[in-house]
This record gives structure tokens, C-alpha cells and sequence, in this order.
């Protein structure tokens, strides 16, 4: 499967590569196909399918932004600092 590519870039940096095991590819492009069914669903008036799809983006696009994150903090560890503070404490 291709990695897509971004402003004319190949999205190929370390940080993609350190994103679950290289599957960041493969995040994106289920992206791309929540986010299709969704506006299919919209097009075809299945508001059902359209809130049915919305839901699968939401869950989705937070996995994916735990992903990146972890993919930055694994590139640039010196940047950032362990927190004594448990996210829910936050």
C-alpha cells in the first residue's frame, strides 16, 4: 500500500515510521474510507449511515491523533518532559 503523499511530499519521515508498527499508511487511508462513507451517506439523505459514519471518524481520527503523538514523542524524546500528573488528574 502506497503512503500517501502531502503538499508534494512523501509522508515517509521518521515520525511515520514510528507510528504503530509502520502503520500509518494504513491508518490514513481507513481515514479516507470512514470519511467517504460518510459523505456518501450524506449525498444519499441515510442520515443513519451519515451519524453512523460520523461516529466511526470520531473514534478514528482520536486513534490516530494517539498515533502521531506517540510518533513525535518517539522522535523527539529531549522534547518533552514525563508529567507526575496521570491524565486524569489533568
Amino acid at each position: 500500500m502506497a503512503i500517501p503523499r502531502f503538499c508534494g511530499q512523501d509522508m515517509t519521515g521518521e515520525v511515520f515510521t514510528l507510528i504503530a508498527g509502520g502503520k500509518a499508511a494504513d491508518m490514513l487511508h481507513e481515514h479516507l474510507r470512514v470519511t467517504t462513507e460518510e459523505a456518501a451517506a450524506r449525498v444519499k439523505k441515510d442520515w443513519a449511515g451519515d451519524v453512523k459514519a460520523y461516529d466511526a471518524i470520531h473514534k478514528q481520527t482520536g486513534m490516530m491523533a494517539d498515533a502521531l503523538s506517540s510518533g513525535i514523542i518517539k522522535q523527539f524524546p529531549y522534547k518533552f518532559k514525563r508529567s507526575r500528573l496521570r491524565a486524569s488528574e489533568v
